[in-house]
């Protein structure tokens, strides 16, 4: 099958019922993709992926209050534009942050309020730039920001460890 399907398409022919031109599948399959793309960016999807994210740091901040302990926050993946300002109840105790693989396209000044953050996680977003005020975060030792467009670093980094 997959030979004569290979023969095929060398004589101009497609397997494909319908399809007579390579091109064609390529613009269904484009088609296809943003049909996809346009169906996760809906804003149900974006508002049941922030109601996630929300319900996460709400069992964060449930278990700060019975453990005094330092806490991971995992926020990657979920198509964030912002992170929901209830993190900022997190400050004292929040150390690792990850909200890789979102879209965000401006670093969330929430984030600036988590003083002992150490390990921050902003890889794969679309952030063009990061504001002075991420000098407000000086216990971070770890900043992952690979995967955005950033074109440089604010001078307030340097107060970071």
């Amino acid at each position: 099958m997959e030979v004569q399907a290979k023969k095929d398409a060398e004589k101009g022919k497609f397997p494909y019922k319908g399809v007579k031109k390579l091109s064609e599948l390529y613009q269904i399959y484009e088609s296809l993709m943003n049909d996809a793309k346009s169906l996760l960016a809906t804003p149900k999807h974006r508002a049941s992926e922030f109601e996630e994210a929300e319900e996460k740091i709400e069992a964060l901040m449930y278990e700060s209050s019975h453990k005094n302990a330092s806490l991971k926050l995992d926020l990657h993946g979920l198509l964030l534009h912002g992170v929901p300002d209830a993190i900022q109840k997190l400050s004292s105790t929040l150390v690792k942050l990850d909200l890789s693989n979102n879209d965000l396209d401006s670093f969330p000044e929430s984030v600036t309020s988590l003083v002992n953050l150490v390990h921050l996680d902003i890889q794969s977003n679309q952030l063009t730039s990061l504001p002075n005020s991420v000098g407000n975060l000086a216990k971070l030792k770890i900043l992952n920001v690979s995967g955005n467009n950033l074109t440089a670093l604010p001078d307030g980094i340097a107060k970071c460890r």
